[in-house]
């Protein structure tokens, strides 16, 4: 037989078996078939053997329709279709031993031609096609498809399987085939026990292996969380000075312990004790604002919560000073002996040593004493002899520093 008598024969026999999937469209179950599919599918029940490569005619296909072909082959020979159509020519889906080969017709639909080809070419294959409308693969959730959830929150979801032109075989959800455990419909859980991207995949396949496969994805953030319920006590806009010693207190929605810190700003001005208790205290050192953070950094479960932040305005503390009575030195031309006492004017009156005190008759200084452990600041000098005539008092001045207001005491001046 010469060449071209054999590859005649070869075309003659190949129309044949193409003839073979052309049966008149009668579809029984499932979804209404487009003509093409309906044939194809109709003569799945067949199946041929050959060593050349197969043509499916061109025929109109509808979107969402699958066509698929499978090969048994000696030796592992892979196989699989060329998609052959106007709109995208010489579409390639490869498939192994074993694993059919699945096109989804696509939205425009139209006529599709397929040739089944085998590699190495020239392998014996026994082919089996099939079309249909494969089962389908349905999520049903209380959020849609990119939606946000928080950590711990309930998502109600589930899954459906449900037939095409086929039955189903197999449910298959996150893996998990539960097509024996439910027939109609699946809860679907999605975790959300932790912050990440969760997402749920269906696929069903029906008994001639056409396939869906249905995704959502969620994402889960954790949770926002406020500090309220902040207290100081003293209240910030109390008289408040630098021997002040303050309770400050916070909670937050999410129930997790605030942490009271204070401004590097203000580290001079005070500090807050290095504990998670609560109440925690913060004492205060220097005159000036007192910028006090509270914090809650958050968990595996809750975002940071916004900082709260209070200022309590240091102010200084009062000196008391007490001036006793004079004598005045004889004309003023001897000295007169002056003596004041100064000490802090809360708790136990503490000597102010150390402190200068000046000492004044008639708005003039006239000498100044540095305050002993005693409390007393003492000088002496004399008055002079118009103020031993006139004067009837002097007054003791402290000028005060950065930690305490000025203070001045007036006392007789005797003959």
């Amino acid at each position: 037989m010469t060449r071209a008598r054999l590859f005649r024969s070869v075309l003659v026999a190949l129309a044949l078996v193409a003839s073979a999937f052309v049966a008149a469209p009668s579809q029984a179950d499932g979804p209404p078939l487009s003509a093409g599919c309906a044939n194809l599918h109709q003569a799945a029940g067949g199946s041929f053997t050959t060593a050349n490569p197969v043509v499916l005619t061109g025929a109109v296909y509808n979107y969402g329709e699958q066509v698929l072909a499978n090969a048994a082959t000696a030796n592992g020979v892979l196989h699989g279709v060329v998609v052959q159509r106007p709109t995208y020519p010489d579409q390639f889906v490869t498939g192994g031993p074993g694993n059919p080969d699945i096109v989804t017709i696509a939205p425009q639909g139209g006529p599709y031609a397929f040739r089944l080809i085998t590699n190495p070419a020239g392998a014996t294959a026994t082919w089996r096609v099939d079309c249909g409308i494969p089962a389908v693969a349905d999520i049903t959730s209380d959020l849609p498809d990119g939606g946000t959830v928080t950590v711990g929150q309930d998502l109600h979801s589930s899954a459906r399987c449900s037939a095409g032109t086929n039955p189903v075989a197999h449910c298959v959800i996150n893996g998990v085939d539960h097509t024996d455990q439910c027939s109609n419909l699946c809860p679907a859980p999605v975790d959300t026990s932790a912050p990440g991207v969760q997402t749920l995949t269906v696929t069903a396949t029906d008994t001639a292996g056409l396939t869906t496969t249905r995704s959502a994805t969620y994402t889960v953030v954790k949770k926002s969380q406020q500090i309220y319920g902040v207290t100081i006590d003293p209240a910030p806009g109390s008289a408040t000075n630098t021997s002040q010693l303050y309770f400050v207190s916070a909670k937050s929605t999410s129930g997790l312990p605030v942490t009271v810190t204070v401004d590097p700003a203000s580290a001079d001005v005070c500090f807050a004790a290095a504990s998670m208790h609560d109440p925690i205290w913060v004492q205060a050192l220097a005159p000036g604002n007192c910028i006090v953070h509270f914090d809650q950094a958050g968990d595996g479960t809750y975002l940071p919560a916004p900082e709260v932040t209070q200022t309590i305005v240091v102010q200084k503390d009062y000196a008391t000073l007490i001036a006793d009575p004079a004598v005045k030195g004889v004309l003023g031309l001897t000295p007169t002996k002056f003596a004041a006492r100064l000490y802090l004017a809360v708790g136990f009156g503490v000597p102010l040593v150390g402190e200068t005190v000046s000492f004044e008759v008639a708005g003039k200084v006239l000498c100044s004493g540095v305050v002993g452990n005693d409390a007393y600041a003492r000088c002496s000098a004399p008055v002079g002899v118009v103020n031993a005539f006139k004067a009837k008092t002097y007054t003791a001045v402290y000028a005060g520093n950065r930690y305490l207001y000025p203070a001045q005491s007036t006392a007789p001046l005797r003959p």
